[in-house]
């Protein structure tokens, strides 16, 4: 692909960095993506990854970032390839709640009593789900066929990045705290991948109360359940009392949850900051630092959107 644009270094090859690289080349930019893992080894290839309504409510920054993905993925879902399809969300609280940002997926539909276990009620819509087994490296292989170049690394400061990179993007999650200082901390989410039981519907299922979240996401080769939210806890091992406390909150929404067959159990650790981090900064270097980081649980989400402000601050800069 031909560039009109100086070369930029993309630190990160999470959903946010493949994203916001692809970007940043459709718009003449040659890019090197510095990165210590790819996937499937990156903390996006862990999500129990859908388009998230509840990063509509509020702020009005997130609310763009996450319709702009909401089109973009609704898009790519024309592609089989990409692991992305349109399901049903049934959105589920333990009491009556209004979830009006629901509506921000399309038609929203009221779940009617009987359809789920008392006391679980809310609303559905549908939004794509994405299928990070398959996604993740669909993504990395478009963005190399566009022309990036992949350079494995384990950044200690940005100082590191070659002067000729007069631009920087930051996309490494997690790991701007150690690159910036600022206060990123660790989400900890526990997961596990199990065999479908025979029958599965389609339709994925987030229900929350006041203490747990629970989630059944089926995909194309398994099903995801989960999960946590466990601020500020580093830990990465596998806590089996945790894996029996997300069958237990699962099969009371389909009993073949109680003892499936296990593939696998993950844990990852999803950067939570206040609020992402989308801005730039100069280095002592006089380069130029985007950063983009900071998206807790909903970085599918936002990918798309903050991909683009990305492409046009450095639009902009360069």
């Amino acid at each position: 692909m031909p560039h009109s644009q100086p070369p930029i270094a993309v630190i990160g090859s999470g959903v946010i960095g493949l994203t916001s690289a692809m970007r940043l080349i459709e718009v003449g930019f040659p890019v090197t993506i510095f990165t210590r893992a790819v996937p499937p080894h990156t903390t996006s290839d862990i999500a129990a990854a859908f388009w998230a309504p509840s990063a509509t409510e509020g702020n009005d920054k997130a609310k763009q970032w996450a319709l702009t993905g909401l089109a973009t993925l609704q898009t790519l879902a024309a592609d089989p390839a990409s692991g992305i399809s349109l399901t049903d969300l049934y959105s589920l609280a333990d009491s009556p709640t209004p979830m009006s940002y629901m509506a921000n997926a399309g038609a929203m539909r009221e779940v009617p009593p009987g359809i789920f276990p008392a006391p679980w009620s809310g609303w559905c819509a549908t939004v794509p789900r994405i299928d990070v087994p398959i996604y993740m490296p669909w993504l990395l292989a478009r963005v190399q066929a566009m022309g990036a170049t992949i350079q494995p690394w384990i950044l200690q400061t940005l100082d590191e990045i070659d002067r000729k990179y007069d631009l920087i993007v930051n996309c490494t999650g997690l790991g701007a705290q150690a690159l910036t200082g600022d206060n990123v901390f660790p989400i900890r989410g526990q997961v596990l991948s199990v065999r479908k039981p025979a029958g599965l519907a389609p339709a994925m299922i987030y229900a929350n109360d006041a203490e747990t979240t629970t989630y059944i996401i089926p995909r194309s080769r398994d099903c995801l359940l989960g999960g946590t939210y466990q601020y500020r806890d580093g830990n990465m091992e596998v806590d089996p009392a945790i894996t029996e406390g997300i069958l237990a909150r699962c099969a009371i929404f389909n009993p073949a949850f109680a003892q499936p067959e296990i593939l696998q159990q993950r844990v990852g650790l999803r950067p939570g900051r206040y609020f992402p981090r989308l801005d730039q900064a100069r280095l002592s270097s006089g380069q130029t630092v985007i950063h983009n980081y900071g998206h807790g649980s909903v970085g599918h989400t936002l990918a798309w959107g903050c991909a683009a402000e990305v492409a046009k601050l450095a639009t902009r800069i360069g």
